[in-house]
This record gives C-alpha cells, sequence and structure tokens, in this order.
C-alpha cells in the first residue's frame, strides 16, 4: 500500500478545536503546530532537506520535495508530476502515529526549513470503543479511528470498516457486542502495522 498525505486541518491553523485534537494518523497534515497541544515543542529538531527527501522516499514515495536550488531549502511538496503546491509553508505532516508505548514523529515545515517534533499520545476519554449516532448512522470510535456499522440481511453479520484512510480496513461478528471486540482488534493492528514502518528519524 502506497501512503498518502491527507489535509485534515485549517490551512490557518486549528485554534477553533480549542486544543481538542486528536492524535495525527500517518501521512495527515495540519497547518500551524503551536494550536496542537499534542505536539512537544520542546523536543524540536532542525533536519536537513537531504533527510526530508530520504524520509518521503521510504513513507510516501509518489511525493517530490522540491527544493531550492540555491539556497538548498525546501519549497514545498507536492504530488508525483503535479505542477501545482501541495505541501506548503507552515504545515506539519505525520511520519510516525503516536502509541502509548511510544511518541509520535512530526515533521514540520517552516519557511524553508525542516524541524522534527514528537507528538505525546492522547488519552482519548476511554480505551473501550463506543458507539454513537451521527447523521443517522450508527458507528464505533476508539483511539481517535472510526468504524462504520452495517447488518447484512444476506449472511446474518454485523460488519464495519474503519473510516477516513486510505487502506481498506474491514471488521465483522455475529453480533454488535463482538463487533465492537473485532473494530478494537482491527484498530490495533492497524495502528502496529503503521507504527513499525518507522522506528526512528
Amino acid at each position: 500500500m502506497v501512503n498518502k498525505l491527507k489535509v485534515i486541518g485549517h490551512f490557518m491553523g486549528d485554534k477553533h478545536m480549542e486544543g481538542k485534537l486528536p492524535n495525527l494518523k500517518l501521512g495527515e497534515v495540519r497547518y500551524y503546530p503551536q494550536d496542537n497541544p499534542n505536539i512537544m515543542r520542546n523536543t524540536v529538531r532542525e533536519i536537513s532537506s537531504q533527510t526530508l527527501i530520504r524520509i518521503f522516499r521510504n513513507l510516501f514515495p509518489n511525493y517530490i520535495v522540491d527544493i531550492d536550488e540555491q539556497d538548498n531549502r525546501v519549497n514545498h511538496i507536492r504530488y508525483e508530476d503535479d505542477t501545482i503546491s501541495y505541501i506548503i509553508n507552515k504545515a506539519y505532516i505525520c511520519a510516525k502515529e503516536a502509541t502509548p508505548e511510544c511518541d509520535g514523529t512530526i515533521v514540520y515545515l517552516h519557511n524553508g526549513y525542516v524541524l522534527i517534533y514528537k507528538e505525546k499520545y492522547k488519552q482519548m476519554s476511554s480505551n473501550k470503543a463506543y458507539c454513537r449516532k451521527d447523521k443517522e448512522m450508527e458507528e464505533l470510535q476508539y483511539k481517535g479511528y472510526v468504524g462504520s456499522v452495517h447488518y447484512s440481511n444476506e449472511d446474518k453479520v454485523f460488519w464495519g470498516k474503519l473510516e477516513q484512510i486510505d487502506a481498506l480496513v474491514t471488521f465483522e461478528a455475529s453480533n454488535k457486542e463482538d463487533l465492537e471486540v473485532s473494530f478494537i482488534d482491527a484498530v490495533d493492528n492497524y495502528l502496529l502495522l503503521h507504527t513499525q514502518s518507522i522506528d526512528s528519524i
């Protein structure tokens, strides 16, 4: 599976969220890290543009990091042959997801420089999955991930899939209680797979 970048925050920042931001998932992009209390500002360090290129070749190979030839700074990040800038100044990108056992890693583009921050794991209100009605549709939530809930009359099973991710991850069970357990397992397995994609930067 090829990882993709996905802008989930407002390009003017996330002050309107009042600090209530979930942990970033791999490839998710927001702007202005000062609006995100999960980012540990005291962990900042600078990396070279060449290191950023290596990170993208490893994690996001379909994206091109454009470098200014004169000062060797990052201009922007774009998708393959697209001439339109995709990720620009003040953007920060999740290169490693935060877990209870390990901090996440954030790459921040700042006036041509590239900075690395650690993102602390944010404990959700409950480690247990929970259901809610959202726009007439029932869903499951766990660790910031959302799973749809469906029922197949033909197969007599409940099933769902993880929403808002690029991969297709499904889960199923014979009843709603077991579906929650299956959903939690699906999220944990997905996180394990993606946190192993990069051990350290």
